[in-house]
């Protein structure tokens, strides 16, 4: 009887070993994409109570300065991740924001890099569902040639033991896209895809890492809701500070402003561009057909933290007009931010949250393109938001290593069941005694 029990209690053991030695399986694909072309990650037998992180980096080729936008939109996963960290960094990089929507809150938040290095990590749940969009968009140093930027999700795991998290690139043309799963702290999957005609041939100045160790830098408070050439149709509920200054006719000079300071000049110049200029405001607007155009002193509310005003908010009147072309909106810095071009931008208002529009540094002013009216304000990241250069970096299989669709065990999990079976080889050998 009591040998019978022994097998009955081994062969139990060995079943329940031979589960625990399933090994989690990772698979990605395609091998190739477009941009805007779905990638999935297939995860197949992958336990609850487990650490899980995703990371997903895109790495492309740049101009001088040039600005660039890394977006993973309809981010689609079926895991939740529990006492989790959402992370970002970008390298080769002058300043760098990085917008989403989690949880029911808005993250924007940015901020000049420090050695061409930014880094955002912010704690979070991360629960099941599709994100909308994650994405990374900034400034290019004047020396790089390319530029890397990523977002790793990371909590512990709760959810379907097999599933698909999908999502699609957009912003990238051609580079290439790196993919990392880690288990536990180990990274147990990786796999470079390229987008386009491949991934660039130059590497980094500045090393990528894919674990982000500082803080958060800044507060998020806000969120963009669309593009920057977007045309604003909101603006704050404050009232003019000043007298509107509009355009008389072409090239008429007239004083405008009930301070006495502002003076308003329109100018036509081969083009036919009309140019609105207002001296107690210090900002000017260049286009075609402006001659109802207004530029009034207004208030900037709601400002993120982490950002600081640097010069008057304008509302350019009226309030929802569209060009017919767009027109070019200029800001007077401050002497002592003109040597700091790239932490200043100009910023619109637009369904009550404040949005960074691209914007170029020309003769001692901060300009961006619009197309209409709305209110504007120049700006600035606030030092605080310089982050330190990370010291660390994940170890992990290289990808020219790992098959595309091979299955990936745990070390752990390998070593749990050679312990399992030798305990089983001395129990069954106990019975036969």
């Amino acid at each position: 009887m009591r040998f019978r029990i022994a097998i009955i209690a081994q062969i139990i053991l060995l079943a329940g070993i031979v589960a625990g030695c399933s090994a989690v399986s990772i698979a990605v694909s395609p091998d190739a994409v477009e941009a805007g072309d779905q990638i999935t990650i297939q995860v197949t037998d992958l336990p609850d109570r487990v650490s899980f992180a995703i990371l997903v980096e895109g790495r492309f080729e740049v101009g001088s300065g040039e600005r660039f936008i890394f977006e993973v939109d309809d981010f689609q996963m079926p895991l939740s991740l529990s006492g989790g960290w959402i992370s970002a960094s970008t390298q080769n990089t002058v300043y760098t924001t990085l917008s989403t929507y989690i949880n029911g809150n808005t993250i924007n938040v940015g901020g000049p890099s420090k050695s061409g290095v930014f880094t955002f990590t912010r704690e979070e749940n991360i629960p099941a569902g599709t994100y909308d969009y994650f994405r990374l968009q900034g400034q290019a140093m004047p020396d790089a040639s390319a530029v890397v930027a990523q977002f790793r999700l990371t909590g512990t795991k709760t959810g379907p033991s097999d599933s698909q998290i999908t999502f699609v690139v957009n912003g990238v043309e051609e580079g290439s896209s790196r993919i990392v799963v880690s288990i536990d702290g180990k990274d147990v999957f990786e796999k470079t895809i390229p987008i386009g005609d491949g991934s660039p041939t130059t590497d980094p100045t500045t090393p990528p890492t894919t674990s982000p160790t500082t803080s958060p830098t800044t507060s998020p408070t806000t969120s963009p809701t669309t593009s920057p050439t977007t045309s604003p149709t909101t603006s704050p509920t404050t009232s003019p500070t000043s007298s509107p200054t509009t355009s008389p006719g072409s090239g008429v000079v007239s004083s405008g402003g009930s301070d006495g300071g502002g003076i308003l000049s329109t100018t036509t110049d081969p083009e036919d561009a009309v140019q609105i200029w207002s001296e107690s405001l210090g900002a000017c607007i260049v286009g075609c057909a402006l001659e109802n155009v207004a530029l009034v002193e207004t208030d900037a509310g709601n400002v993120p933290e982490g950002w600081s005003v640097i010069g008057r908010p304008v509302s350019v009147t009226p309030e929802g007009a569209v060009f017919p072309d767009a027109a070019r909106l200029r800001f007077a810095l401050p002497e002592d931010l003109r040597s700091s071009s790239a932490l200043v931008f100009i910023a619109a208002y637009i369904g009550e949250k404040w949005e960074i529009l691209p914007s170029t540094i020309e003769n001692n002013m901060v300009c961006t393109e619009i197309a209409g009216g709305g209110t504007f304000c120049p700006m600035r990241f606030a030092d605080a938001g310089a982050t330190d250069a990370p010291t660390l970096t994940q170890t992990g299989t290289s990808a020219t290593g790992a098959p595309t669709t091979a299955a990936q065990q745990q070390p752990l999990g390998l070593a749990a069941c050679l312990i399992g079976l030798l305990v089983a080889f001395l129990l069954f050998a106990r019975g036969r005694k």
